[in-house]
């Protein structure tokens, strides 16, 4: 369905112009993320774009949502997720926070591991390395093999 692909990716062209004007940093994630390396676009009976950010950064769409939305239509926060959507086709962009240490772990302990933590639809912790998130590797099961001009320097994304 190339008309709701052309709707999702006018979408993400709204989010990623919203994300750079407040300096928020965003992966893409889940399915939208697998069809991207397999097949270099959405599938075609997609209805939404998974798109992960930093927790800390969640606090810039609370104005937007006050200020143009009710809690019925636009932007909704559902623990603790918040959702894009358009009002017309019900598609919809979902931004899952991510914190950048675990919670269970301690901060003052000397063998700190740097992971990413999101917390599951079933209120679980769900941790996973650092390394997972570009620059990536070679792919275990398909060998394919991804690089980004974002490079990690002392636990912060640089564009070179």
């Amino acid at each position: 369905d190339h008309f709701r692909q052309r709707i999702l990716l006018a979408m993400f062209h709204v989010w990623t112009h919203f994300a750079d004007i407040h300096h928020i940093q965003y992966w893409t994630v889940y399915g939208t993320l697998v069809c991207y390396v397999q097949r270099r676009g959405l599938l075609p009976h997609d209805l939404d774009i998974g798109v992960l950010i930093l927790v800390q950064n969640t606090e810039n769409l609370i104005p937007f949502s006050d200020a143009y939305f009710s809690s019925s239509q636009g932007i909704n926060f559902v623990a603790p997720n918040a959702r894009f959507i358009h009002r017309e086709l019900h598609l919809h962009i979902d931004i899952w926070p991510i914190y950048d240490y675990h919670p269970n772990q301690l901060r003052s302990t000397t063998k700190i591991i740097k992971t990413l933590t999101e917390y599951s639809r079933s209120y679980e912790w769900i941790p996973s390395p650092i390394e997972w998130t570009f620059p990536s590797k070679k792919c275990v099961f398909s060998e394919a093999f991804n690089t980004t001009d974002t490079p990690c320097i002392n636990g912060t994304w640089a564009k070179i």
